[in-house]
């Protein structure tokens, strides 16, 4: 089916300009599948939609403009925890860029963005990853994996420290193994 909803909302001066506005990403929320599902959408113009209910959605159904106001470059990944489809991680692949954001809001109306690069200011970041497993005395932990330039890195419960004001502290993983992609 084409999606004249999300083709007119993500590139929307294609017809006039012939401007050419690509789709990089897409990822949808996990589980067996209901109408509270999402899929959210990443674009080459820093760009983030949400289309709920995509099974469902007319071909006519505009996505949701989540962007974060401080978004540049090229989405080049999306992330969505999957026990919980509200917390997303969002990357944007450029150099002398903000390159992460978070939200556990992502599927409210305006989402509430964080800044989430904290120590991870010159890698161009490329992907990342939001995994939920259990420590030793069996509590939840959410670590998040990002790819960078220069290797990967990973940080754990963030949403506890960006919502704390605090900053973000990535470590890299693997050393000398995963030294660079």
């Amino acid at each position: 089916t084409d999606m004249t909803g999300v083709g007119a909302a993500v590139n929307p001066a294609l017809p006039t300009t012939g401007t050419n506005i690509g789709i990089t990403t897409m990822e949808l929320t996990r589980g067996p599948y209901s109408s509270a599902h999402s899929l959210f959408i990443g674009t080459s113009n820093a760009k983030i939609f949400r289309l709920d209910n995509p099974r469902n959605a007319a071909a006519t159904a505009a996505p949701v403009n989540i962007t974060p106001i401080s978004l540049t470059g090229y989405v080049s990944d999306i992330a969505v925890n999957p026990n919980n489809d509200q917390e997303i991680m969002i990357v944007a692949s450029n150099y002398n860029t903000t390159s992460i954001f978070w939200t556990n809001n992502a599927k409210s109306a305006n989402p509430t963005w964080y800044i989430a690069e904290g120590n991870l200011t010159l890698p161009s970041v490329r992907s990342c990853a939001i995994v939920v497993k259990k420590d030793a005395g069996n509590n939840p932990v959410t670590e998040y994996y990002v790819g960078t330039s220069v290797g990967l890195y990973s940080a754990v419960n963030i949403g506890t420290t960006l919502r704390g004001a605090g900053t973000v502290s990535w470590v890299k993983e693997g050393g000398s193994v995963l030294n660079y992609s």
